[in-house]
């Protein structure tokens, strides 16, 4: 028969609840890898119609055309990529703010003034 741990747990429990917390790990690492090959994936797609974008507006120039409407499309093309990359910056940056704010959240009182203070300090005076 197992000796139970200090916690109450015997030795197989402590296995186990080892085993949980390492898959729950993979399982995070494994939607953090889907999130971020789609992202790249994104931002791929983005640089490329941006990058069409660009080859077609001088190819529309090497042929002397300046109707708008042969600037029509290499313009859309910039314009949807530049737009993507936008939207993919200011998801990132709303993810990161709620991050941080839900980790000065588990600080209390004193610890969060000082995190905060750090921070302020060294955003108004850098290299300090």
């Amino acid at each position: 028969m197992s000796r139970p741990s200090p916690e109450g747990q015997t030795p197989t429990e402590e296995k186990l609840m080892t085993e949980i917390e390492h898959d729950d790990t993979r399982q995070t690492d494994t939607d953090t890898d889907r999130r971020t090959q789609r992202d790249l994936a994104e931002d791929d797609i983005a640089w490329l119609l941006v990058g069409g974008g660009v080859v077609g507006s001088l190819i529309t120039l090497l042929r002397g055309r300046r109707t708008l409407v042969d600037w029509a499309l290499p313009a859309g093309l910039v314009g949807a990529g530049v737009a993507i990359l936008l939207k993919r910056r200011q998801t990132h940056l709303e993810a990161t703010e709620r991050n941080i704010l839900a980790e000065l959240e588990s600080l209390d009182p004193i610890a969060r003034a000082q995190v905060l203070k750090a921070v302020a300090e060294q955003q108004f005076h850098p290299g300090r």
